[in-house]
């Protein structure tokens, strides 16, 4: 499902959106919903954020984003994800993508993303210096 969802730029004029749209839905669902030992679901979730960082529709990164965090939120990761590919993007998305990703590298608990996080608690955004703050608490910052 991850594979229809990143086909390669020439093969993705061929794919509808709208299938695109439905697969990163059905991923999304697994992710919170599957049945994965810890470390493979560790590798799934570092690839989906390789995926959603590298998505240039909006509406399929969200989805692809909003998986992740309802996934985190419902199941610990038992080792450090890798989630730079998130923290590069950081600056250059807004609105539910970013309140994502702030979720994200919260319940990640890792204290590396730290920084990141810090730096949104001067967002013009109230919404976004609000989560960015519930974040750092969650990593015990």
């Amino acid at each position: 499902m991850l594979n229809f969802i990143t086909n390669q730029p020439k093969q993705r004029n061929i794919i509808k959106q709208t299938e695109r749209l439905q697969a990163a839905a059905e991923l999304s669902d697994r992710l919170e919903f599957g049945d994965w030992d810890n470390e493979e679901y560790a590798q799934i979730l570092e690839k989906v954020a390789k995926v959603a960082a590298q998505e240039q529709d909006n509406e399929i990164r969200e989805t692809l984003l909003n998986g992740m965090a309802n996934a985190l939120s419902q199941r610990d990761c038992h080792r450090q994800l890798n989630l730079e590919p998130l923290v590069e993007i950081i600056s250059k998305v807004e609105g539910d993508c970013l309140l994502h990703i702030i979720d994200i590298l919260g319940l990640s608990r890792n204290i590396v993303y730290a920084p990141s996080l810090k730096l949104l608690l001067q967002h013009s955004n109230p919404e976004i210096r609000e989560n960015a703050a519930i974040a750092l608490r969650e990593m015990g910052d």
